[in-house]
């Protein structure tokens, strides 16, 4: 049996969804998304040039405690739902 809430991750965003009101074929990841119970922002984070520094291109991350953050929450969730 699969778990009701799972993370989504995608560029720069992180959610954790309910999969009994996601839409699969959504495309986008925001906080009006269909399913999301909540959402996190992610950042940008400039990549430099390792011999001369300068900025070469830009990412956008998520943050690593958003993440260990929702991963427990999500952990939590599917433990209520059991």
């Amino acid at each position: 049996m699969s778990n009701r809430f799972f993370l989504d991750i995608r560029v720069g965003s992180l959610a954790i969804k309910d999969s009994r009101t996601s839409d699969p074929c959504s495309p986008g990841l925001n906080e009006h998304t269909p399913g999301v119970i909540k959402y996190w922002n992610g950042f940008v984070k400039d990549i430099c040039c390792e011999t001369c520094g300068h900025q070469t291109r830009s990412e956008w991350r998520v943050r690593p405690e958003d993440e260990e953050e929702a991963t427990v929450l999500c952990a939590a969730l599917n433990k209520e739902t059991k």
